[in-house]
């Protein structure tokens, strides 16, 4: 099972926010790196039951982005090695046409 969109959420609803939607990237102004003692401040935010649902629609709303990305990114792979096969094929055909 992965868990990395529940750590993503987790992270989201303890006040940090997505600083690069490319990268993996997360930051909150009360997390400074090497200060300890900052760490206590971090809390999870206090939602009323209305904006508790709306940050799950945008949750659900950001992870199906995220899956459409993949998505495009896999057929984008495929059409490239359709163009590939294809382009081999003609190659063949035409090597196959120059013998008759």
């Amino acid at each position: 099972m992965d868990v990395f969109p529940f750590v993503t959420l987790q992270m989201f609803s303890q006040g940090f926010r997505k600083v690069d939607t490319d990268r993996w990237e997360f930051a909150n102004d009360r997390f400074i790196k090497g200060r300890k003692d900052l760490l206590k401040n971090i809390a999870r935010r206090k939602y009323s039951q209305g904006s508790e649902q709306q940050n799950n629609e945008n949750f659900e709303l950001w992870m199906e982005v995220e899956n459409l990305k993949t998505a495009k990114i896999t057929l984008m792979q495929e059409m490239v090695k359709l163009r590939q096969y294809n382009k081999s094929a003609a190659i063949r055909l035409q090597t196959i046409s120059c013998f008759d």
